[in-house]
């Protein structure tokens, strides 16, 4: 937070973190509260960017509040951005899919406690769709920005 070249911090965490950011004399939003986006837009190298987002995001089956939780892409870079990624042990989940998977892991829109910190192929076991033969390291669930079944837009 201290680096010269740092002029803006986004602070996820709890209270301490984000006191010591307030502290920081910096700009930041301090309003993530443990839930990160990560926003890819038409200047980003697409494949590094899905190399990053992907190590990050299943780093530790995404239990750090600091991982990326959700994931915005321009529409002038979604195909593209999706080609990027294409071979990097992720799944992206069919429509269907999504919606096992969401009645699975956000019964009622709430976090499923048993699938927390678990594996994306004990996630797909559980909800009755057919784990890879290369297990994914991530899954990837495509929703539209007004998608009112997700616990973000309810």
């Amino acid at each position: 937070m201290a680096h010269p070249r740092i002029a803006v911090l986004a602070i996820t965490g709890g209270p301490g973190i984000v006191a010591m950011g307030m502290k920081s004399g910096k700009k930041g939003d301090w309003r993530w509260r443990g839930n990160p986006p990560c926003i890819v837009d038409e200047t980003a190298d697409l494949v590094k960017a899905a190399e990053d987002i992907i190590n990050g995001a299943s780093f530790d089956y995404n239990l750090p509040c600091i991982a990326e939780k959700s994931l915005i892409v321009v529409e002038s870079v979604a195909e593209s951005s999706g080609a990027a990624n294409a071979n990097l042990r992720r799944a992206a989940a069919k429509p269907a899919d999504t919606d096992k998977l969401r009645a699975v892991c956000l019964p009622e829109g709430q976090a499923n406690k048993k699938l927390v910190g678990k594996s994306p192929s004990a996630m797909l076991e559980a909800a009755g769709i057919a784990v890879p033969a290369k297990a994914p390291r991530l899954l990837i669930a495509l929703v539209s920005a007004d998608d009112r079944g997700s616990p973000a837009n309810s």
